[in-house]
């Protein structure tokens, strides 16, 4: 994720400040003007929509002066390479950059140094290039004078800042900000001021203070609606919405992730979508929605695929791992946290690294890999401690000692937790310290700007004394004492009045302090004791949420701790304190319980250092911080009783849906087997009855031939046999030989449609060819079948197939031949086949005509066997099922019918390219 200091910090080059003009007066332009005016442009447009401004580049790049010219081709290229970088070819834009960095040292142009400095470090820092961007930085902070206010310094200072940041030398990129801040305020600069207050809400969030991070952050976004550019909007929204998710509230991280997604949308900030796409789909999985989660995920997948750019994945994938080991798909979760650790080491991203390995440890574990998920939570302990990245830290020490106690390796556990107690004190204590470190910084600023501000008074006083005294120069000695008089006073009255406030306001602080700590142990639950080891004496602060221990003070021995301490527990603590005592350790950590009021125990973390001692080093006081942690610990034991209860009702309604299974799949194959059945029969029928009539119309004929010949040989035998009525038998008999060769034929016909209707093995060779020839051989065919003529064919676009040519032949042939049957039409018959290529690379074809089309009451019929509107007319009703499954078997697709534009029938398939017949 980029950092967000520095994020949004791309530098308007000269002409921001002048009007914009249109695109049309570029191009209008000529000569030098138009190039004057293109950077114009470009200084406001190539951060909202980079692609255009490329494209307009490389349109008037060949007709401009760029060699007479050579500062404003360099002002270009600044643009071209911010362009670059916000579509996310960030090498492209990183040569740009050294191209006008040698062009300025060369010619010692400092404006566009500075420019082309500012630039090249936030790309740095994009890239995790620290030592390059704190260099630059460096460098740029040099050559802006400290004393003269300017943008460009204030920038400076921001980009040190996110250096700082990036280096957790939070306290650093702090003060840095803070004077920013003052830079845009001696400027009256709005958008500024509110830009540094977002980062600095960006700075409390890393050291853990998420209360002024948030407070902070939504005063940026306030300022951001009315005065910044969409951009800087859509960020303010997406670093909002980070900070929500932090604080769990899911519902308000989603709305502002969701209005900074629809702000790059409409600028096109594509590589920014990407980080609102993961965000959202992270936001989605916290609140448990999986499917809204994995729909975001795979958005943000399908746009850094199309940016090319590998390294936006790593956050995609290991969202969708953590969705995979929800839904228990481990097989996939593996496959896709491997995506994401392959992508996190190629960055030498540690923090990630870690994250990646802690889920990764998950899912072998899952599967029965101990030995291995130890490995992986190792490694990100490792990782995650060099990256400062705690939550990590924790969640791998927590999976560690988890594993290590269901395993039976307790003092494996016990060491994991110890480590982890350790370090959650030591990042307690850093947090506190930077944040203590960030609080000094503050009044030292504050401190310094009213000083300043004094003596700006002071010199104004001291102006307006001289500008008197030469207005007054005839009293020059009575003005001259009047006037020291005065600022003797005046100055003498405001260093009492500041005096005086400056012990007020250290009043109100302490006062302030000790509420908030007050509140904070009240809120917490928390007891603050401190031990005076001279007097024994030890006090307490919100003693009464322990009522067993005393409430204020006591006087106590190192060891007097059987009234309070359980038995088991005194000797450990006696150790921790003697430890402190003899100067072995400086600070210690233990849980122990304690004795309630009630007569109860109650278990509490404790935790002590030494805070002073005496000329010899030996301790005088300690002090420290003891936490409730009753509820965790019954917690840990309903958890244990839990899990054991879960694996028995896991196993028992396992084995049910194994049963269950078994009889869905017996019964889903009887279902099949009797639908294969239903169907067969109803194709014997069908052919029964098609054959029947033919084989019918046969036998009768042949019955009347042989009563005819039977005739005549009476006849004959008789000699009664006459030329009239030999020719009169002989006609009939032929009329009957006539009417059985056309019956058999018919019946032959059939026999030859139901050998089409079965899809075979003559169309498993695919070749290639043009589909407009191939639509014409099908007409043609079709119309000498049906002696058609005058009907107008329009041919589809020139495309080039590879598939199989007589399955696809055979398939037009009877979609024309059924159009010059059945559509029947007033005007000229019209058959238009179109093709569309669509993002698959699959050809959508179609075939529709003008004529009446199908009837609404036979439209769910019309691929069924032996269905026809035209019986009467010898039509079997084969042809569209012929069709059906032509489509369905060879080509893998389906065929839809519906109502076509030009009035008549449509017919629509797909015809992919790596389909094979069945």
């Amino acid at each position: 994720m980029r950092n967000p200091l520095v994020f949004g910090v791309l530098i308007l080059l000269s002409g921001a400040c002048c009007a914009v003009p249109t695109v049309q007066e570029v191009h209008d332009a000529k000569g030098v003007t138009q190039l004057q005016l293109l950077n114009q442009y470009l200084a406001q447009q190539s951060s909202v929509d980079a692609r255009a401004a490329l494209e307009l580049i490389e349109l008037l790049s060949p007709n401009l002066p760029l060699e007479q010219n050579p500062a404003l081709w360099q002002r270009l290229k600044l643009h071209k390479a911010q362009a670059n970088e916000f579509i996310g070819h960030n090498e492209i834009a990183l040569s740009l950059l050294n191209e006008v960095l040698a062009f300025a040292r060369q010619h010692a142009n400092t404006d566009l140094l500075r420019t082309a400095l500012q630039m090249r470090a936030v790309m740095y820092l994009e890239r995790s290039m620290y030592p390059q961007a704190r260099l630059d930085a460096q460098t740029l902070l040099e050559k802006f004078p400290s004393q003269q206010p300017s943008k460009g310094l204030a920038e400076a200072h921001t980009i040190m800042a996110g250096v700082h940041h990036t280096s957790h030398e939070f306290a650093s990129a702090f003060a840095q900000l803070l004077a920013a801040l003052a830079v845009y305020e001696a400027l009256e600069d709005k958008v500024g001021q509110v830009k540094i207050k977002g980062r600095i809400g960006s700075v409390y969030r890393a050291t853990g203070d998420l209360d002024n991070a948030l407070m902070y952050q939504l005063e940026s976004l306030e300022g951001m609606r009315s005065f910044g550019s969409k951009k800087s909007l859509a960020i303010t929204y997406n670093n909002t919405g980070i900070i929500y998710k932090d604080l769990g509230r899911y519902d308000k991280a989603i709305e502002m992730h969701k209005q900074s997604l629809a702000l790059k949308s409409s600028i096109g900030y594509e590589r920014g979508m990407v980080y609102s796409y993961n965000n959202l789909g992270e936001s989605y999985r916290l609140r448990g929605n999986l499917e809204q989660a994995s729909d975001y995920l795979n958005k943000a997948l399908t746009l850094a695929s199309k940016l090319n750019n590998r390294m936006l994945k790593g956050s995609t994938y290991l969202y969708l791992g953590r969705i995979a080991i929800t839904q228990e798909r481990l097989e996939d979760a593996y496959a896709i946290l491997s995506k994401a650790l392959d992508i996190y080491r190629a960055r030498k991203s540690a923090g990630r690294t870690a994250e990646g390995l802690v889920e990764l440890g998950r899912v072998v574990e899952r599967l029965g890999q101990t030995d291995q998920a130890i490995t992986y939570w190792t490694e990100a302990l490792e990782l995650a401690r060099k990256a400062q990245k705690n939550i990590v830290l924790f969640s791998a020490y927590d999976h560690l000692s988890d594993l290590y106690a269901r395993t039976g390796r307790f003092q494996n556990a016990y060491a994991m937790l110890t480590r982890l107690q350790k370090e959650r004190g030591e990042l307690f204590d850093l947090q506190s310290q930077q944040r203590i470190e960030m609080l000094v910084i503050q009044n030292q600023v504050n401190e310094t700007r009213r000083d300043l501000k004094f003596v700006r008074q002071q010199a104004e006083l001291t102006q307006a004394t001289l500008n008197n005294k030469i207005a007054n120069r005839n009293l020059l000695v009575i003005s001259v004492v009047t006037g020291l008089l005065l600022a003797w006073f005046a100055y003498r009255r405001r260093i009492h009045k500041r005096e005086l406030r400056l012990v007020t306001d250290a009043h109100q602080k302490i006062e302030e302090k000790e509420q908030k700590l007050s509140l904070a142990l009240w809120g917490s639950g928390d007891v603050l004791w401190d031990w005076d080891l001279a007097s024994g004496l030890i006090t307490r602060e919100n003693a009464e949420s322990m009522a067993g221990l005393p409430q204020q003070s006591v006087n106590l021995g190192a060891k007097n701790f059987g009234d309070y301490v359980f038995s088991d527990d005194q000797v450990k603590l006696a150790g921790e304190i003697d430890a402190l005592l003899n100067n072995v350790q400086d600070a210690f950590a233990i849980s122990y319980r304690v004795r309630t009021s009630d007569n109860e125990w109650l278990w509490v973390h404790d935790k002590g250092k030494v805070v002073a001692r005496d000329e010899h080093g030996k301790p005088t006081r300690l002090s420290g911080i003891q936490h409730d942690i009753t509820l965790l610990k019954q917690q840990e034991a309903d958890l244990l009783v839990l899990n054991s209860e879960l694996e028995m009702l896991v196993k028992k309604r396992t084995q049910a849906l194994e049963s269950t299974l078994v009889e869905l799949r017996e019964t889903q194959t009887n279902l099949v087997e009797a639908e294969k059945m239903a169907a067969l029969g109803a194709v014997v029928a069908g052919i029964a009855h098609e054959i029947n009539t033919p084989l019918g119309t046969a036998i009768m004929a042949s019955s009347n031939i042989e009563v005819r010949l039977h005739a005549l040989g009476t006849t004959a035998r008789s000699g009664s046999l006459t030329r009239e009525v030999l020719f009169e038998g002989l006609d009939a008999l032929k009329e009957s030989v006539q009417l059985t060769q056309k019956a058999l034929q018919r019946a032959g016909g059939l026999v030859e449609q139901f050998k089409k209707v079965a899809v075979k093995e003559r169309f498993e060779q695919r070749g290639s060819c043009q589909l407009c020839e191939l639509v014409s051989t099908a007409f043609n065919l079709a119309c000498d079948s049906e002696q058609h003529r005058g009907v107008e064919l329009i041919l589809p676009e020139p495309t080039t197939l590879c598939t199989y040519i007589d399955a696809l032949l055979q398939v037009l042939e009877i979609l024309f031949t059924n159009t010059l049957q059945h559509g029947t039409t007033q005007q000229a018959l019209v058959l238009k086949v179109s093709a569309i290529r669509n993002d698959e690379d699959a050809i959508q074809l179609c075939v529709e005509d003008n004529g009446q089309g199908v009837a609404a009451a036979d439209r769910q019929k019309i691929f069924d066997p032996f269905y026809t509107t035209a019986r009467h007319k010898g039509n079997v009703g084969l042809g569209l099922h012929i069709v059906y499954n032509l489509v369905t078997h060879v080509f893998k697709s389906e065929i839809l019918y519906e109502k076509s534009s030009l009035g008549g029938a449509k017919f629509s398939f797909l015809l992919r390219g790596d389909e094979e017949p069945t």
